[in-house]
C-alpha cells in the first residue's frame, strides 16, 4: 500500500554493505594487483636488478657470442619499455619505482664505488714540494711522498725542455744517471732489502743539448 514502508532486515543491510566493500576494493589477483605490499615491492626490486645484470654478461660474451651479446645489451632499455606499458595499463597497481630502482641500482652502486675512488685517489695525492722531494729520496713502498707527488709534478711544473742545472735545482741531483742512455733517474718507490719488489723510477731522457727531450717512469731494480 501507498503510506507503508518496508523496513530492511538486519541480514540485508550487511549483505549491503559487504558488497560495498567489495566493490571498492577488489580481490586481490596476482602480484600485479597487490597493492601496499612489501614483499611485491621487493620481488620487483630483485627482478630489476636481475634485468640490469644482463650488460654484464653481454660483456662476458661478446667474444664468443657477439649476436647473443647485442640481445643482452639492450634487455634493461626493454625492460624499462615493458614497465612503462605496464604503468599506463595497470596504473599504480604496478610498482614501477621499485622496478626502476632496481633496474638502476647496479649503476648507482657503480658511480657510487667511482665517487669514492675518485676521492680517495685525490686525497692520497699530494702538491709537489721540492723540498719534501729531496728529503724522502730513499722511500719505499706504495705510499712514498715521491710517488704521491708525481702527478703533480708532471702535470704543474714542465720539464721537457728544461736544462739539466734547471732539474738539479727542482729535483735534486738524480739517484741514478744511465750515461750511455743519456737518462736521469730519481727513485720514486725504490726497493729494499725488506721489501720484495722492484723500484719504480721517474726516468728524464735528454736531448744532447742537455735538455729534457722526454719523462716515464719505469720499473727496476
Amino acid at each position: 500500500m501507498p503510506g507503508n514502508q518496508i523496513r530492511p532486515n538486519a541480514r540485508s543491510l550487511e549483505d549491503a554493505h559487504a558488497s560495498a566493500l567489495e566493490t571498492e576494493n577488489p580481490e586481490p589477483h596476482g602480484y600485479l594487483t597487490v597493492a601496499g605490499s612489501f614483499e611485491r615491492r621487493l620481488v620487483f626490486f630483485l627482478v630489476g636488478c636481475f634485468l640490469s645484470s644482463a650488460p654484464l654478461i653481454s660483456l662476458a660474451v661478446h667474444e664468443s657470442r657477439p649476436t647473443l651479446s647485442s640481445i643482452l645489451l639492450y634487455i634493461p632499455f626493454f625492460a624499462f619499455g615493458c614497465a612503462l606499458l605496464a604503468r599506463v595499463r595497470v596504473g599504480k597497481r604496478f610498482p614501477f619505482t621499485f622496478f626502476t630502482l632496481g633496474l638502476l641500482a647496479p649503476a648507482i652502486l657503480v658511480l657510487i664505488s667511482s665517487g669514492i675512488f675518485v676521492l680517495q685517489a685525490s686525497l692520497w695525492k699530494l702538491e709537489f714540494n721540492p723540498a719534501t722531494w729531496r728529503e724522502h729520496h730513499q722511500e719505499a713502498g706504495e705510499d712514498s711522498d715521491r710517488l704521491r707527488m708525481l702527478d703533480d709534478l708532471l702535470d704543474n711544473h714542465a720539464l721537457v725542455g728544461r736544462s739539466a742545472n734547471a732539474i738539479d735545482s727542482l729535483l735534486g741531483p738524480p739517484s741514478f744517471v744511465d750515461e750511455e742512455e743519456s737518462c736521469h733517474y730519481y727513485a720514486l718507490d725504490q726497493a729494499s732489502s725488506d721489501i720484495d719488489r722492484p723500484g719504480l723510477w721517474l726516468a728524464l731522457a735528454y736531448g744532447e743539448d742537455e735538455r729534457v727531450i722526454s719523462t716515464f717512469t719505469s720499473v727496476g731494480d
